[in-house]
């Protein structure tokens, strides 16, 4: 283990809970036996460490004399898995003992056999007595002691391999308004129309994404009071003559617009509220005329993050709402348009019934938590959207996912959020359901936003 030698070892055929040696060590992928029905074989040794089960009951097997016979134990189950390790091992030589474990258990099929499984459960249970009630032990959520992580699955297992060599690409720089620059010359080799929201703050900055998809331009950041040098550059390397500024004076100051000015930018313009809320209404009026809307809260950033390049690639404005109340520059709005379709994001805790029935023929999408909203809204929209290479973004900061969903929105791909400490198993999940399409993941930000460790944990 210690020289990178993978060592895989038959548990046992006693049909008892023990595993033999070397079987039990924790340094050696221990294997079990399966039947010709699928179940672990009665001769199978079993217990805690079990690591996965293969194959072991009437396997052709090569005797020393030449000749080919059935036989069966767990010796004869090994040899399926060690030839899986050998496969995995021939694509990358560099894969250490705990890594080949990893790919295939976490790959393995369940075979679990639940009480629901047994046909006899009709009958009454056979007593036993009170003064030995043994119970039962707490085990990982998909391990027993019986199969292990199930049984070995080796298209899976190739399948998972592949996923791990996805390359990953990170888009970042110093601060968040370089890793926005970062992301605008990743996506665009030009641009007369460029749209900046502000760095320091997002509820003006939400509905931002649809404007800047309009008008096929990359969305960059800037300070309060003024514009930094390397959003400057950029927009000398765009080719840039027109500005759109989202949010007031208190946001992005008139000075700001002035630095634009010295730079060449010859048409600057505005757009704002007298409130966030007002303000993604305005945004929506120079979209145009929408169809189709979405509705997310004002209050914070992930529900509209999530939604934001999806929206954008189907021009829908997001139009933001109060939790206790429907604003009037929005109520407005919605009776003055032609909508005939809103998709709601967040749960009723965010955007309660009553604010969602105002909305016409509203579709709620949402989860448990942002991350499992997050998922929701890719699985919703899944059909219509390229997962060849998804954007990826902290899901506790609002710069990187938004600047990056403008970039999402240009070839249809999503914005995943994930938590910076350790990926969501939905998000997992989320990545796992589309890998096959994927060809490269985008991540927006740098190791403080957003560590290898939280990238490694997507993908385990």
């Amino acid at each position: 283990y210690d020289h990178d030698v993978t060592v895989v070892a038959a548990s046992g055929n006693d049909g008892m809970e023990e595993l033999s040696y070397p079987a039990s060590s924790k340094y050696v992928i221990s294997v079990g036996g399966t039947n010709r029905i699928d179940l672990v074989s009665d001769y199978s040794n079993y217990g805690n460490g079990l690591d996965l089960v293969a194959p072991g009951t009437d396997i052709p097997s090569l005797m020393p004399d030449g000749n080919v016979t059935n036989m069966t134990g767990t010796s004869m189950a090994t040899p399926h898995v060690a030839a899986a390790a050998g496969l995995l091992l021939s694509h990358n030589m560099d894969l250490t003992p705990g890594e080949v474990e990893r790919i295939l258990t976490k790959s393995a099929a369940d075979i679990a056999f639940d009480e629901q499984d047994n046909p006899m459960d009709d009958f009454e249970e056979y007593p036993y007595d009170e003064e030995y009630p043994y119970p039962e032990e707490e085990v990982i959520p998909g391990y027993d002691t019986v199969s292990g992580w199930g049984r070995l699955d080796v298209f899976s297992a190739v399948k998972a391999f592949d996923r791990m060599n996805i390359p990953v690409e990170r888009i970042s720089g110093s601060n968040r308004y370089e890793t926005a620059v970062k992301v605008s010359k990743e996506s665009f080799t030009g641009s007369g129309t460029v749209v900046i929201a502000t760095g320091k703050n997002y509820p003006d900055a939400l509905s931002a994404t649809p404007l800047a998809h309009k008008h096929k331009a990359p969305l960059l950041l800037t300070d309060t009071n003024s514009l930094p040098a390397v959003v400057k550059g950029e927009l000398k390397r765009l080719g840039a003559k027109k500005v759109i500024l989202v949010g007031g004076k208190s946001v992005i100051t008139a000075n700001v617009e002035k630095e634009l000015k010295a730079a060449g930018i010859t048409t600057i313009s505005r757009i704002s509220g007298l409130d966030r809320y007002e303000t993604s209404v305005n945004i929506a009026k120079q979209i145009g005329t929408a169809d189709r809307a979405v509705v997310a809260t004002g209050e914070s950033f992930a529900d509209a993050l999530s939604i934001a390049p999806i929206a954008a690639s189907k021009t829908m404005p997001i139009l933001l709402t109060k939790k206790n109340a429907l604003p009037n520059s929005v109520s407005q709005y919605v009776k003055s348009s032609s909508m005939k379709q809103t998709f709601v994001i967040g749960g009723t805790a965010v955007v309660p019934d009553k604010i969602a029935k105002v909305f016409p023929n509203h579709k709620r999408i949402s989860g448990a938590t942002r991350y499992e909203t997050n998922s929701s809204i890719i699985s919703y929209f899944a059909a219509d959207l390229n997962m060849s290479s998804p954007f990826i973004a902290t899901g506790t900061n609002y710069p990187d996912a938004l600047s990056g969903s403008a970039a999402a929105a240009v070839h249809g791909n999503p914005m995943i959020l994930t938590n910076p400490k350790a990926a969501e198993q939905t998000t997992i999940d989320t990545i796992a359901a589309y890998a096959d399409s994927a060809k490269m993941y985008y991540i927006i930000g740098g190791e403080n936003a957003l560590p290898e460790s939280a990238i490694s944990s997507l993908f385990e």
